[in-house]
Formats: C-alpha cells, sequence, structure tokens
C-alpha cells in the first residue's frame, strides 16, 4: 500500500482525530489511529471506546489498505514533518515516511481482525435525521453545559437531555442543583427524536466542528458530521430515562427582582473571596422600594462581605441564601444585560430569565436556594 499526501493536512487530520485519544487506558488498543485508504481518499479514526472521531482527506493512491500507528508518535512526528508532499509506504510490519531528505519508519500496530466494531452503528437503520449550523449547537451547549452533573450515581444526569417538542429542540441539564431548560424553534426536527449526549461528546462538537452539521441518530449512538471538514464525532448515547425537570418548576413565583447581570457578576466575584469554601453561601435581603444587599461571612477565619447593588423588587420582605459559585456559573453563561429572579419563599427553587426576550433561545434557569438555619 502506498498513497502520497502533504504533509500539512496530514497532522492536522492527525490533530483532530487524537483529540478523543485518552491519557491512560488498560485498553492499549486505544492508544492507536486507524488509518483507512480507499483509493484517493485516507480515513482516520481514534476512538476512546465511547466517542468516535473520523477524518477524512485526499490523497494521491490508487490502493487500498488498513494499518494502525500509535496516536502519539504518530501525531508529534506529522508536527515536525516539513510543509510538502509526504509519501506513506506500508511494507510488511512497518509504515514508511519518506520525502526530500528525510524516511521514518514507524511500526504497525495491526492486530487480528479489525476496528469496525466500533463503527457498525452505521449500517443500522437511522431514526432521525436532521441538520443545523455549527454555531447555533455550539451557542446550545454553551447555555447550558455548565448545569451537567459529575455524579456517576446519577448517570441520567451527566449528559445534555435533547427532545422534540411541538416541533422544537428542547435542551435540559442539571445536577440536582440547578437547572437549564432552553428550546429552539428555528429548526424543523424530527418529532421522535430524544438523546442524552455525554459531556466528553459535547466537548468535541464545541472545539472541532465548523459548518453545516448533519446529525443522524440510531438505536444507541449518534453521530454528527461536517461535510465541509469530512470530520465526524460519533458517540454512544447515555443509557435510562432523563427525569421530567418541569415537575419541579414552580408554577406561582409572586416575588420578583430585577437586576444588571454584570453588576451581579461582579458582586459575586469579591463576595467569593471571603465566602465559607464549604458552601460558599450568600445571602440575599429583599425590600419592596430598597436596592438588593447580599452578605457572606465565612465564621471560621470570621470575614465577613457585603455588596448592595440597584434593583427593582417587588414583593414581600424576604432573605433567602444561595451557592454563590452556582448562582455566579448560571449568570456567567446566561447572555442579556438584565435578567429576572423570581421567587415563591425561602426553601422554594428560583427562576432565573433574561428580561429581554431572544429570538433564537428561549432559556429558563432554576437555581435551588441554601437553608439558612
Amino acid at each position: 500500500m502506498k498513497f502520497t499526501v502533504n504533509s500539512k493536512e496530514l497532522a492536522e487530520a492527525v490533530n483532530d482525530v487524537a483529540a478523543v485519544i485518552p491519557q491512560r487506558t488498560p485498553i492499549t488498543f486505544y492508544y492507536n489511529i486507524s488509518c483507512w485508504l480507499t483509493k484517493n481518499e485516507l480515513e482516520l479514526r481514534a476512538t476512546d471506546g465511547d466517542i468516535v472521531l473520523k477524518k477524512r482527506l485526499k490523497v494521491k493512491s490508487n490502493e487500498t489498505g488498513i494499518f494502525r500507528l500509535k496516536g502519539g508518535v504518530f501525531r508529534r512526528l506529522c508536527a515536525k514533518l516539513p510543509d510538502k508532499d509526504v509519501t506513506v509506504v506500508q511494507e510488511k510490519n512497518n509504515i514508511t515516511f519518506q520525502g526530500p531528505g528525510f524516511k521514518y519508519d514507524l511500526k504497525d500496530e495491526n492486530m487480528e481482525g479489525n476496528d469496525t466494531n466500533w463503527c457498525a452503528w452505521e449500517d443500522e437503520d437511522v431514526t432521525a435525521r436532521f441538520m443545523f449550523a455549527s454555531e447555533t449547537l455550539k451557542e446550545i451547549i454553551h447555555l447550558t453545559r455548565y448545569a451537567i452533573s459529575f455524579d456517576e450515581l446519577r448517570p441520567c444526569l451527566t449528559g445534555m437531555h435533547m427532545s422534540v417538542e411541538k416541533g422544537k429542540l428542547r435542551v435540559a441539564t442539571t445536577d440536582g442543583h440547578r437547572l437549564v431548560r432552553l428550546y429552539h424553534p428555528s429548526v424543523i426536527y424530527p418529532d421522535d427524536f430524544e438523546a442524552i449526549i455525554p459531556l466528553g461528546a459535547l466537548n468535541l462538537i464545541e472545539k472541532q466542528l465548523q459548518g453545516k452539521i448533519l446529525a443522524e441518530k440510531c438505536k444507541g449512538r449518534i453521530k454528527f458530521y461536517v461535510p465541509e471538514q469530512m470530520f465526524e464525532v460519533n458517540c454512544k448515547l447515555i443509557e435510562g430515562k432523563f427525569p421530567n425537570v418541569d415537575f419541579v418548576i414552580p408554577k406561582k413565583q409572586p416575588f420578583k427582582l430585577v437586576v444588571d447581570r454584570g453588576e451581579m457578576l461582579s458582586a459575586l466575584k469579591r463576595l467569593l473571596v471571603v465566602a465559607s469554601p464549604i458552601n460558599r453561601r450568600i445571602i440575599f435581603t429583599l425590600y419592596e422600594g430598597n436596592d438588593l444587599v447580599i452578605n457572606t461571612e465565612n465564621p471560621d477565619t470570621g470575614n465577613h462581605g457585603q455588596e448592595t447593588i440597584q434593583s427593582v423588587y417587588k414583593g414581600d420582605p424576604l432573605e433567602i441564601g444561595f451557592g454563590a459559585n452556582y448562582l455566579y456559573e448560571c449568570l456567567d453563561n446566561m447572555r442579556t444585560e438584565d435578567v429576572w429572579f423570581h421567587f415563591e419563599d425561602t426553601t422554594s427553587a428560583c427562576i432565573i430569565k433574561p428580561v429581554e426576550k431572544d429570538s433564537d433561545f428561549d432559556t429558563l434557569t432554576l437555581i435551588m436556594p441554601i437553608r439558612l438555619q
């Protein structure tokens, strides 16, 4: 087997798929990058067992074949090659890279059988298919990812739940402390689409994909493919049923607060410096007609902090506590200048919404308060 390819294009392709290779794993096969040559097209594949990355590029060849190389050395070698055409030759157990003034032989990590088992889903029936811009998907990930749980005992919460409700894409994430629910109406989605996408795949999608994305789902897996890049993220879906988040969203919240998001974020940064590292608790003190007062203290050190923020509050006097770090992440991932806080009492969930309506995303954020006593 023999083909010729530009070294820079090869290095970029290797770098793209190597992003999924795990740092440590007992399954040494996952350290490899598989290269599948089909005449004038080379496809590179890498996996960590759950996520598969594929990248195709054009080469000069009329042959077919398969070889596998250790991802680390393959990546480093390609990054150092001069920006010229390089000829790759497969001879017995070696893969030779040669060009003007250089020649390198790497061991072919080929093994009995093949690695098509982690690509076999493509032969199954696709149950849902739709297309949208990468900017849209990346914005959805940005607005909701921070609320994904890391609790392995509740695997259904360790990903982003996507479904279709009345023709709109519905996205939800929660870790038990906060919740984000988002609707996106701008694309026509299939009615039967539902999936829980793992965080690792979301990070790779946000980092790697550019352009129009074709999403296809089949039993147990989902694929995100960009034809312009000839790049694909293919991952296992998280099994199980995502909880009904609508059940925990309060229906009536008579007390309302409007505050500048930027001012609130600046105040939270300062309060976090002196807040207790155990729960990061801050306390909102609210009186109608008065500005918002936020207090925090660390009983172990005696440190105390107070911030007064210009605001508009309508409702009964209220003292309610929050985890400052959770609240900061909620506000930091919104994209509006002013926000609404909706309260019911000191123990019920608080809803945060943007004051200005977004034509692309209808977003609702919920955060649980911390008991004061």
